[in-house]
């Protein structure tokens, strides 16, 4: 091939093509390696957060006490370095688990429960006095407790001697809601209650895996337009003629399925 034939315009064209697909191709790398070092640092930044944060208590609008700490996002071998708890309690699980939180809660009076007694006599000589208390604070929320303490009177020495207490029922009902929010740029978990007595004392969470997590694929409508770069060799008309080469653009896509 002589230089004027190298050098025509046609083969400039193809020339010029090439380099525009070899850029783009590159670009197109770079895109990716820059966009996978981001993501690789929020994960470490998110983490590190999650490491050294300590439960925050603020309130919901309907002024409940709201607990809420930073979440882990991890992969089960990341898991067992940063969480045993959490790591130990995934090997439990059956099937893959991509969401694992634990929440400690304690259920502590704000001030004493004064309850009635019933005075009861047993033909035995026995005395007894059965007490119980019946709470409900909301729908999904009370507290019932039932019981009876038993105790004889000894009318020689004049003392009271006591015997044995009886809970019948102990019953504490609670609503809990535990969820996963953005806040501020970090990743956390958030749990509140319905219920005035309830106290949070530890809370923490994992995200496992999510790059891999299905579960929501099923329920997510896919997206049928998409736009996006075209790189390719085939054959086009152009003036009646028909040229064969690279081709480079920007296309517009209909997507009729996806897998």
């Amino acid at each position: 091939m002589d230089l004027k034939t190298f050098f025509s315009a046609k083969n400039q064209r193809n020339i010029l093509i090439v380099i525009l697909i070899i850029l783009l191709i590159g670009g197109y790398l770079f895109y990716n390696k820059y966009q996978k070092d981001k993501t690789n640092l929020n994960i470490a930044n998110q983490n590190i957060k999650a490491l050294t944060d300590s439960l925050r208590i603020s309130k919901t609008k309907n002024g409940n006490l709201e607990y809420s700490i930073n979440t882990l996002i991890t992969d089960k071998k990341g898991l067992a370095k940063f969480n045993a708890d959490l790591a130990d309690q995934y090997k439990k699980e059956h099937g893959k688990v991509y969401e694992l939180n634990q929440v400690v809660a304690e259920l502590k009076n704000k001030g004493p429960i004064v309850i009635n007694n019933t005075l009861i006599k047993y033909p035995n000589g026995i005395f007894g006095l059965k007490w119980r208390d019946s709470t409900v604070f909301s729908k999904y929320n009370s507290r019932i407790i039932r019981g009876e303490s038993k105790f004889s009177i000894d009318t020689l020495k004049g003392i009271i001697n006591p015997l044995t207490t009886t809970i019948i029922k102990n019953s504490v009902t609670f609503n809990l809601f535990v969820g996963l929010r953005e806040n501020k740029g970090n990743l956390e978990i958030f749990a509140n209650s319905d219920y005035p007595d309830l106290i949070i004392t530890h809370l923490e969470g994992a995200q496992i895996d999510v790059n891999k997590n299905p579960v929501f694929k099923n329920f997510i409508k896919p997206k049928k337009f998409s736009i996006g770069f075209h790189l390719g060799y085939g054959a086009q008309l152009y003036n009646k003629q028909i040229f064969v080469g690279p081709q480079v653009g920007v296309s517009i896509h209909y997507n009729l399925f996806s897998f």
